[in-house]
């Protein structure tokens, strides 16, 4: 007659099963940590190309250009009780 293993063998790949998922557990945490943190950089490189290009647009737009400017010629006036007479 063979002996019985003090430890039934059901209980074991139970306890393995157990290190496991565990195991499993803790690397899926370091994953959505670091997807949230790649997430985030991604995030930040976005805003920071968007100030970026609208700051470049903005110098385009409003820029001061040589001889792009506007001409404003004034008369002469002459105010005389609170009249204008030009």
């Amino acid at each position: 007659m063979t002996a019985k293993p003090a430890v039934s063998r059901t209980a074991v790949n139970v306890a393995l099963g157990g290190v496991g998922f565990l195991a499993v557990c803790g690397g899926l945490l370091l994953l959505t940590t670091f997807i949230a943190a790649l997430t985030a950089f991604i995030q930040q490189l976005i805003i920071l190309a968007a100030l970026i290009f609208g700051g470049w647009i903005a110098v385009q737009v409003f820029g001061h250009r040589p001889g792009a400017g506007t001409t404003v010629n004034i008369r002469k006036a002459v105010f005389k009780r609170n009249h204008f007479h030009g």
